[in-house]
């Protein structure tokens, strides 16, 4: 599953991500996750977390 976002606040992207584990306990794990930062590319900062069930 992707979770993404276009915002590079913590609040609307790792602590979200943060509260889901929690509360799936333990159902799903953060495989990779990125921010990608206005600076880098002149555009709207990005956020992007990968997460996998685990059956």
């Amino acid at each position: 599953m992707v979770y993404a976002t276009c915002s590079i606040r913590p609040s609307e992207n790792e602590e979200q991500v943060q509260w889901f584990l929690e509360q799936t306990e333990g159902r799903f794990t953060l495989e990779e996750e990125k921010t990608i930062s206005p600076l880098q590319t002149g555009f709207d900062g990005f956020y992007m977390a990968r997460l996998k069930r685990i059956e």
